[in-house]
């Protein structure tokens, strides 16, 4: 599901529904986005009680709004390429070589960015002993750096897009994977994804990590 804002004299919410495929299933104006107006069109299009995949972008109201609706037929999911972007905004605008490492190994979680950590990580190297010498430089050096692996980046987009092709997203355990690469100490599973099965899935493969669960609605927890 997908939402945008129309501006001016009356303001407008644009509410969209795709299908797997990414053909509109239902669009509507609305004169607002709150949660009734959101469980409304849900209940004009979607069967609450069949088992539903959905897929959102960021907005508040949606993981409570689609869980009221839904209840225990709903798995929910938030787009990959908005968490993404909460991932770029964690770091500077303006990164030193080694950030830009640290920022591209955690967006390789879910989409493959290998081409772009291994010329980083070449980087990387030459800037640990570029940073040893003259501060002034340093600064001269890592403006230059960053301005030719943004046009490598800029290149590989055009690659992609002359030859219609998309980031190659990771599956589920492929990107648990990527994770344990990543030294993670602490893992926050929201109600959607608190069962067991992912809890042991998480265990074994990242080892002696932190969860922090929030559990369904009305559910009961026992124990710390």
């Amino acid at each position: 599901m997908t939402s945008s804002t129309h501006r001016g004299a009356n303001q407008r919410y644009r509410l969209t529904l795709l299908n797997g495929s990414g053909r509109v299933i239902a669009e509507e104006l609305l004169n607002k986005k709150d949660p009734n107006t959101i469980k409304a069109f849900l209940g004009r299009h979607l069967n609450p009680n069949k088992l539903t995949f959905a897929v959102t972008d960021l907005y508040p109201s949606y993981p409570d709004v689609f869980m009221e609706f839904f209840g225990e037929n709903l798995i929910h999911q938030f787009c990959l390429l908005h968490l993404n972007k909460l991932i770029v905004q964690d770091f500077p605008k303006k990164p030193s070589i080694e950030e830009l490492h640290t920022m591209y190994r955690l967006l390789n979680i879910f989409y493959n960015r290998e081409q772009e950590l291994e010329v980083l990580e070449a980087m990387a190297k030459e800037e640990r002993e570029v940073k040893q010498g003259n501060a002034k430089e340093y600064n001269a050096w890592l403006t230059k750096i960053r301005s030719i692996f943004r046009a490598f980046v800029y290149e590989l987009k055009l690659k992609r897009r002359r030859e219609r092709k998309n980031l190659v997203q990771r599956a589920y355990l492929e990107a648990v994977e990527m994770a344990q690469t990543t030294s993670v100490k602490s893992v926050r599973l929201d109600r959607y994804y608190s069962a067991q099965e992912y809890v042991r899935i998480i265990e074994k493969k990242l080892g002696n990590v932190k969860l922090y669960l929030i559990p369904k609605k009305n559910a009961t927890v026992k124990g710390p």
